[in-house]
């Protein structure tokens, strides 16, 4: 159910004070609480201090334009999470297109229809309203999900485990049961991806960034998939530059890289092929590389590689399951170091 208009906050931007006093005057009456900003850097100091519901934001100002303030909340709020209408006198289409472009969710000419203002503010907040009661019945559902799926993979783990000599004599059986807990499995990761990408994307992850051996994470890694790998049939390999330079990072996110990257590469491999991974020191920066002898990336799929639940034409080649969200997680973890 809506909330009514006095819970939501306002925040209109403008540097012509005439229109800051209309627009104030006609949203208060409309039962909302209405904040105004004269300038750019305002408009974002408020931002950043208040948790405003919806930003009203004139294109044309001095020293910074909309656009400007326009891109910088959009390094750190999605345009669900504050919805934000350019208002412009200008009939300049491009100017228009540039901004929904860099994440505007609609605009609004002067002079300003007061009638047509209230109803597009109405629209975008019952739209944001719809958004978040979306991702909170997704994060109940994704985290009641959990335990079961745990459950169910425990369970096969323990018959694989006590009942191998059975398994051993059916075939059928035995593929059946991996087949069971490789679905599980898939299930159990695109859970915590799609968590994890949430909890970044609302910008509540702290990293915890300590002097880090990348070669001593990358070993551990190693020692967890190389198993995987054998099982498939794939030589996982190592040739790590000894006597690098340490880096400062958060040991369990980068772990997190690390494993997705391996894992991905093991995931879409064939039977006997390598995969490598190599990592060198010079005076740029440490890199890190893993290498497989898969079938690559099509040119024009490679822009939606960190695409989240990007679908592409290469597939697991042992019947994992692809849940779309590893590397774009992998992207968001790398960019939030």
């Amino acid at each position: 159910m809506r909330k009514p208009p006095s819970q939501y906050v306002l925040l209109v931007v403008d540097d012509n004070s005439s229109n800051l006093t209309i627009l104030k005057r006609r949203l208060s009456q409309c039962g909302f609480r209405v904040l105004t900003a004269s300038n750019g850097q305002e408009a974002l100091n408020t931002v950043r201090q208040v948790t405003c519901d919806l930003v009203l934001l004139d294109i044309m100002m001095p020293v910074m334009d909309g656009i400007e303030v326009l891109k910088t909340i959009r390094k750190t709020q999605s345009m669900t999470q504050l919805p934000v209408i350019m208002v412009t006198a200008l009939q300049d289409s491009k100017v228009i297109v540039e901004a929904l472009e860099e994440g505007a969710n609609d605009y609004i000419a002067k002079p300003i229809d007061l009638k047509s203002l209230s109803a597009r503010v109405n629209t975008h907040l019952t739209m944001k309203d719809l958004a978040k009661e979306n991702e909170e019945f997704l994060s109940i559902a994704s985290h009641d999900i959990k335990k079961p799926v745990m459950l169910i993979r425990d369970v096969v783990q323990v018959i694989q485990k006590e009942h191998h000599d059975v398994l051993s004599s059916s075939e059928d059986l035995n593929e059946m049961m991996g087949m069971i807990l490789r679905a599980s499995n898939g299930l159990q990761d695109l859970i915590e991806d799609y968590l994890e990408g949430k909890v970044i994307e609302h910008g509540r992850l702290e990293l915890d960034c300590t002097e880090i051996d990348l070669n001593e994470v990358i070993r551990d890694v190693v020692s967890i998939n190389i198993g995987i790998a054998a099982n498939k049939g794939i030589v996982l390999q190592m040739e790590l530059q000894d006597g690098m330079h340490f880096v400062r990072a958060d040991r369990s996110r980068i772990n997190q890289v690390v494993d997705n990257l391996i894992g991905n590469a093991i995931k879409f491999s064939k039977a006997d092929t390598t995969v490598r991974v190599e990592t060198s020191d010079n005076d740029d920066g440490i890199l890190f590389e893993v290498k497989d002898q898969g079938p690559g990336i099509k040119d024009e799929e490679r822009s939606k590689v960190f695409d989240r639940f990007s679908s592409l034409s290469n597939k697991p080649t042992g019947g994992e399951i692809s849940t779309g969200l590893g590397l774009s997680l992998c992207k968001q973890l790398v960019e939030l170091h």
